[in-house]
């Protein structure tokens, strides 16, 4: 096992102790995701209480994808936030492997973590409701994780952002309520929206799922060339912040 290998291998298995050590918090994050959907399915329901439940599939797919892109955003993020505001980040900017191997290494445990997210608030959700959705998961699994590269690089960004201010808990809960638009506008065919980070994905996504659309290349190159631009765009920021840290020793500073 290479030593890159070896870091993501060690991250996968602190995330997992993590989790059940604090048992009791991961059971109050898959309790909040369940009830919001559960607040939004019956609210919606109550405005139109004649219609019939597949009605209601737009908006429970696009709560899973907001779901999902939530937990990626925060996971990308606090891949290098935690180290500033928790005050060890000195040591992993000492160690061999380098910060940006250990970064990416967190973002890719924290990525399988917020895809196991995704899979059990999508059946409990349904298993409360009783709103059953084939998700087909073998083909939403790696759309959603091929379109998330961008929310990867947007994550980037603002964990480079957190080397200069320390804090981003507020930059964070506005960019999380901005993917609640992101998952609810049509980006596809191209159009001004396919512009927007993890849009495209999310339109896709909803045309493969639940349209039965056969996955045309036109819309799979926008899906990849948006997820290339905000990646390399938001790998760029983290850079330019780590350097600009550096230069005015802020790294060490909270």
């Amino acid at each position: 096992m290479n030593r890159f290998a070896s870091l993501i291998f060690n991250e996968i298995i602190k995330d997992c102790r993590l989790t059940i050590s604090y048992w009791m918090e991961t059971l109050l994050s898959l309790g909040f995701f369940t009830v919001m959907y559960l607040g939004l399915f019956y609210g919606a329901k109550s405005f139109v209480p004649n219609s019939q439940d597949e009605s209601f599939h737009g908006l429970f797919f696009g709560f899973v994808l907001w779901t999902f892109s939530s937990q990626l955003l925060v996971v990308a993020s606090q891949a290098v936030s935690d180290s500033t505001e928790k005050g060890y980040i000195e040591q992993l900017y000492l160690c061999s492997e380098g910060m940006t191997q250990i970064v990416f290494a967190s973002i890719i445990s924290g990525i399988l973590q917020s895809t196991a997210i995704m899979v059990v608030v999508a059946n409990l959700a349904m298993l409360v409701t009783g709103n059953w959705v084939d998700l087909n998961f073998s083909t939403l699994i790696p759309l959603t994780l091929f379109a998330g590269v961008s929310l990867v690089g947007l994550g980037l960004a603002i964990g480079g952002i957190a080397l200069l201010i320390k804090r981003i808990g507020t930059l964070l809960m506005i960019a999380q309520g901005a993917l609640i638009a992101l998952v609810s506008i049509t980006a596809l065919p191209f159009n001004g929206f396919s512009y927007l980070p993890f849009a495209p994905g999310v339109t896709l996504g909803r045309m493969v799922i639940l349209e039965n659309q056969p996955i045309d290349q036109a819309s799979f190159l926008i899906v990849l060339l948006n997820s290339v631009a905000y990646f390399t765009i938001g790998y760029v920021i983290y850079k330019f912040c780590e350097r600009t840290a550096r230069k005015k020793s802020l790294i060490g500073r909270y």
